[in-house]
């Protein structure tokens, strides 16, 4: 009777087993695992620091992963969900194994069984605080290196996260978060050559509480030091290539990509990228990275009375505003004379710190070196020179008014004839559009202009204060406060 009462027993038992085995097997599984923080820096021995990292439906945490010589200096809590790191010595003896930096790699099993993993950052690594240089842009030269910017737009704001909008290549900046009312990143070093730094550029912003997008900064990714080499331009000292360029060359397909700078809308804040091929055949811009996965995108949306403002434009960066027939080929529904401005830095300058838009005035008297010729066709660009001092100046053509697209083409005949385009009409000629900080009416902004005529190069030529629509999209250059 006891066998057979056992026997029972014990088949019950598994038969729940099975029931709840299979159960827990047709059950969603929920369990996140994510750290508070990317990333825990350090810049002396014995500094400490506490990383927290939420998690949902765990049973078990464990570390899977540590930098060499770090593993006697990190601990576990997994009751308050933290990770308290202390900076290790460095070692004397050469031979020892001992990283810098890293990654520590949490695990965790759920009470479902799957595993996740967290990856929290971890590393000497220098901090450069920028706080102090007030400006929509920041150029940062090093790589390896903490930066941190005010999140707060000098107090205007009280952000709780921070992101990337976009990047030109993936990977370009790391670890982008929001400590202490500043936004934090991490520049890398190039994938091909670790003794350099990974250039390109990128918009970080940061947000309220609901998401919304409160402000946002274009970072500018170069070993490029504009004070060495600026061009002096008698009362002005302006930089020798575009905003958001990496490079000033124009031997080469590749260099005169890489002299492309960034578009900007007259009077905005915030940057568009680029072409992928100096071409620009498609019109499209290169492809563009998020912090994640993701590859956003570049909208066109017509201004209204809602959508033509400067609170529009800063909340959707990736918004190109287009014109509409009441508007006269300006982005805002309203005319706004004083967002950049000829005679100092405003508060939507986009140029970096100690540097603003040019003025038509630094323009004046530029000439092309060399006349024109039936060579030139496939130059997309020419050296200017004014008292002595020359540049090159990349034909980077615009975003259009009407869709955003990047057209790089001079003709003489009204866009809606040359709607439909093609790739070898693109190769034609071609014409460079750079906006200046002076205005001229209440619709219409100053831009340098030049441009070349294949079919008849003596009658290309040269602007310095061209009236055009400030819903068009053009590169810049930046001169000195």
């Amino acid at each position: 009777m006891n066998y057979m009462k056992n026997f029972t027993s014990m088949m019950v038992a598994i038969l729940l087993i099975a029931v709840c085995i299979t159960s827990c097997k047709d059950d969603e599984d929920n369990s996140t695992l994510v750290f508070d923080t990317p990333a825990l820096y350090f810049t002396q021995v014995g500094e400490q620091a506490v990383a927290k990292f939420s998690a949902t439906g765990m049973a078990s945490f464990m570390i899977s992963s540590i930098p060499n010589g770090w593993k006697d200096y990190i601990q576990l809590d997994s009751k308050n969900y933290t990770i308290t790191v202390t900076a290790p010595p460095k070692p004397t003896d050469s031979s020892e194994l001992f990283d810098e930096s890293g990654n520590i790699i949490l695990g965790a099993i759920s009470h479902q069984g799957s595993y996740q993993t967290a990856v929290l950052f971890v590393g000497y690594v220098p901090n450069c605080d920028l706080s102090e240089q007030y400006a929509n842009s920041y150029l940062v030269t090093q790589k390896n290196i903490h930066y941190t910017i005010d999140a707060t737009h000098g107090g205007a704001f009280n952000p709780t996260s921070a992101k990337i909008i976009w990047q030109s290549k993936a990977n370009l900046l790391k670890h982008v978060y929001l400590n202490n009312d500043k936004v934090s990143f991490f520049t890398n070093v190039d994938p091909n050559d670790e003794t350099i730094l990974f250039e390109g550029n990128a918009v970080i912003g940061a947000y309220d509480l609901e998401g919304t997008l409160l402000w946002s900064w274009h970072i500018w990714v170069s070993d490029y030091n504009p004070e060495a080499t600026a061009l002096d331009y008698g009362g002005y000292q302006i930089m020798d290539r575009n905003l958001g360029a990496l490079a000033n060359a124009n031997t080469t397909e590749n260099e005169r990509t890489q002299s492309f700078g960034l578009y900007y809308q007259w009077g905005r804040k915030d940057p568009f990228i680029y072409p992928n091929t100096y071409r620009a055949a498609s019109g499209d811009g290169a492809i563009m990275y998020s912090g994640s996965s993701g590859n956003p995108k570049i909208v066109a949306v017509t201004s209204n009375e809602e959508i033509g403002t400067i609170r529009y434009a800063t909340e959707n960066p990736l918004h190109f505003i287009t014109n509409t027939p009441t508007s006269q080929r300006d982005w805002l529904a309203s005319a706004d004379n004083t967002l950049w401005s000829a005679d100092e830095k405003t508060a939507y300058d986009p140029c970096p710190h100690g540097w603003r838009v040019a003025p038509a005035a630094a323009f004046e008297g530029l000439t092309i070196e060399n006349t024109p010729s039936a060579d030139d066709w496939d130059r997309y660009g020419w050296t200017l020179a004014k008292n002595g001092v020359s540049s090159l100046y990349i034909a980077a053509g615009r975003r259009v008014y009407t869709n955003g697209k990047i057209q790089n083409i001079y003709d003489p005949q009204p866009i809606s004839t040359i709607a439909s385009r093609t790739t070898a009409y693109e190769a034609q000629p071609w014409e460079g559009l750079y906006w200046t900080a002076d205005t001229q009416s209440d619709r219409k902004a100053s831009a340098l202009y030049f441009w070349y005529n294949k079919k008849d190069p003596a009658s290309s030529g040269l602007q310095n204060a061209v009236g055009y629509g400030r819903a068009n999209g053009m590169q810049l250059r930046c001169v000195k406060e």
